[in-house]
């Protein structure tokens, strides 16, 4: 029985056993980083300080960041990116907020009011107000996270290229094919058939993940004044072998720094 959904659904499987054969290393880096970040979670439950609701609060949005990593490490896998950096969006939501959170603890209470703050913004337009100098645009800009410009940098980048039917992400969704005088033909692709803008999407994602733990170490540690480590097999494996692997991509391939630059926060 011939089924397009079936052969679709081979054609992703296929795609990654295949990822494992050319990004096995990458694949290995990305497992180092998500038990680290689900350590990270489990040393933070544990921690016995004053600061206890607060950390209490901020677990689900480490889960939210290990789901949605993985989720999007998937897709990548798949060979299909742009449906990876649309998958991602909650995570980088995720850290932007925990940053806020660290700065003024009463910036969580009123976070969870935003329902209500919406719902009655009309009457109150003043509480509001405040929601909005908080967590609108750049005031999502917090002093506990390093690199949160960079992070909302991300996540309008993700807002305007992968999360609408907008033109950008319109004109990257067929390609039209001559076949005859005045005949054209349209392809659309479901997966992604440039391997080196694959490459350069692999590369980005997992320094940008890098940058989230990295990020969250730091805040964590100054925060409740503990001493949380990075995995030598993290820091080591992106900041020498796949920082050279990232440099000699873009070398051959010129216009792929901005990927690794603009998604993948690399300085190269």
């Amino acid at each position: 029985m011939e089924s397009e959904l079936l052969h679709y659904r081979t054609v992703l499987t296929y795609n990654r056993e295949y990822f494992l054969l050319i990004y096995g290393y990458e694949f290995k880096i990305f497992e180092f980083m998500d038990l680290q970040l689900n350590s990270i979670s489990q040393q933070l439950a544990r921690q016995k300080s004053k600061k206890t609701q607060l950390k209490n609060e901020i677990l689900p949005f480490l889960q939210i960041i290990v789901k949605q990593g993985r989720n999007a490490f998937e897709l990548l896998s798949q060979y299909q990116s742009n449906d990876a950096w649309l998958t991602l969006r909650p995570a980088i939501e995720s850290i932007l907020y925990i940053g806020k959170f660290l700065d003024n603890h009463s910036n969580f209470e009123l976070w969870m009011a935003r329902r209500e703050l919406w719902k009655n913004r009309d009457k109150n337009r003043e509480k509001w107000d405040s929601y909005r100098k908080q967590f609108i645009r750049d005031n999502l800009i917090s002093k506990s996270i390093q690199k949160s410009t960079e992070f909302l940098e991300l996540l309008n980048k993700i807002n305007n290229e992968f999360a609408h039917a907008n033109y950008s992400y319109y004109e990257k969704s067929f390609r039209i094919r001559p076949v005859a005088k005045n005949e054209y033909y349209m392809i659309f692709p479901f997966i992604d058939e440039n391997p080196d803008v694959h490459m350069a999407y692999v590369f980005a994602f997992i320094h940008m993940y890098y940058c989230i733990i990295k990020s969250l170490l730091d805040a964590f540690n100054k925060h409740y004044h503990l001493q949380l480590r990075l995995r030598k097999e993290i820091s080591y494996g992106i900041e020498n072998k796949l920082k050279l692997k990232t440099i000699e991509l873009t070398k051959k391939k010129s216009e792929l720094i901005e990927i690794c630059k603009t998604l993948g926060l690399w300085e190269i």
